[in-house]
């Protein structure tokens, strides 16, 4: 993946560039950044009912377009609840997308943040806001991952702005997208030290909500939220959530490896030894662990067998067809997901790309088999010329 990204230029180390709201594009930051188990991923509703039962969400993006917002009372004061939340003010253009999902990831409970994140928290530890957002702004491993997702047509502008006039001030590379797209806003909504809070980096510290625990911040945030998206025109969710999928591939890969053993149990002409079932449920135990979510039932179905009669027998080919199915079900599901991610993939290669290099050479070939003109290059008269020189030949 590394060898597709842009190469950045003079004019783009300095620059920070606006990227889309796409939760593909967060999902390869996520993985830049190195951290594990977990998502992002874009919600079409607001029923949070069911949406942690794959795992805790560590956080709500919101995404509206831009408008200027007035100062809340009491912005300045300082909430002694706030010590332990880890914000970033913006003070750099365009990079609230970056800060938003740092943002979350830096204060959600996950066991590994990458070294790039962890190197970030540990260094602005105690920090100011405006200085940690400083620090953000002089990150270059984090500015290439943001710039990385650079629309193209937005890289062209900034060279040829910069070619002007030499690098110019946020304002100015924010006026020079306006004639291309919406600029939009990131706010973030999450639970920590029992308050809901909220992250906008363009205030100057966490906004302290309510009170509430991790069974019902959601819950409390829903009404914010549903305001905030009501008085935008335009306006999207992305959860940033743990993801279960290496969970999921684990337990299926063991689920149907205990299966295909316990059939060959079950089915056998000849009964099996109790030494070579002993076997097998020695090395059920060293590959699986109470976190895998059949290990109860398989234990019991490999408690049956080893106390082989027939009346347990029946009893343990019936657990056997249930898990049977629930392997199925699961198989189906690792499928559906290891799909997505291809496609998210693919996506998220060809906003990275770098077309300007073959862009170029087929300009190029096609100028110099004339099958493009530059408007600006007076034309050439030499054709009329000639036929000149043929009425003149003629007339003689």
């Amino acid at each position: 993946m590394a060898k597709l990204n842009k190469t950045e230029t003079p004019v783009e180390n300095k620059y920070w560039s606006l990227i889309t709201s796409d939760p593909d594009v967060f999902n390869d930051m996520i993985k830049e950044y190195g951290v594990k188990n977990t998502k992002a991923e874009e919600l079409f509703t607001l029923d949070f009912e069911h949406l942690e039962e794959d795992g805790p969400v560590h956080g709500l993006i919101v995404i509206t377009e831009f408008t200027e917002e007035p100062l809340e009372e009491g912005y300045d004061v300082v909430d002694p609840d706030e010590e332990n939340i880890i914000f970033t003010s913006q003070v750099v253009t365009n990079a609230c997308g970056t800060l938003a999902i740092v943002g979350v990831l830096l204060n959600a409970d996950i066991e590994e943040k990458g070294q790039i994140l962890h190197s970030f928290e540990e260094f602005t530890n105690g920090f100011s806001p405006i200085n940690r957002g400083l620090c953000l702004g002089g990150s270059d491993e984090i500015r290439r991952i943001h710039n990385a997702y650079a629309p193209a047509h937005q890289i062209a502008d900034n060279l040829l702005s910069a070619s002007n006039q030499g690098v110019s001030s946020g304002k100015e590379n924010q006026d020079v997208t306006d004639d291309y797209e919406i600029v939009y806003h990131y706010v973030t909504y999450i639970y920590k030290n029992g308050f809901l809070w909220k992250m906008d980096g363009l205030d100057n510290r966490p906004k302290k909500i309510c009170k509430c625990d991790k069974g019902d911040w959601l819950e409390m945030a829903r009404p914010h939220v549903e305001k905030r998206m009501f008085d935008s025109s335009n306006a999207s969710i992305i959860a940033i959530k743990h993801d279960p999928y290496p969970k999921l591939v684990a337990e299926n890969e063991i689920l149907k490896s205990n299966i295909k053993k316990m059939d060959k149990v079950v089915n056998n002409a000849t009964p099996v030894k109790k030494t070579t079932v002993k076997k097998h449920i020695q090395q059920f135990e060293k590959e699986a662990d109470g976190s895998v979510e059949s290990y109860s039932t398989l234990k019991t179905i490999w408690s049956e067998l080893e106390h082989f009669t027939d009346d347990i027998t029946e009893k343990a080919i019936h657990e056997l067809d249930r898990i049977r199915e629930h392997q199925t079900q699961l198989e189906s599901r690792v499928k559906f997901d290891k799909e997505s991610r291809k496609e998210s993939c693919e996506n998220v290669c060809r906003q990275k790309f770098d077309y300007f290099p073959f862009l170029e050479a087929i300009v190029k070939k096609a100028y110099k088999r004339n099958l493009i003109e530059d408007d600006e290059k007076p034309k050439s008269h030499k054709k009329q010329k000639t036929a000149k020189n043929t009425t003149k030949s003629k007339a003689k």
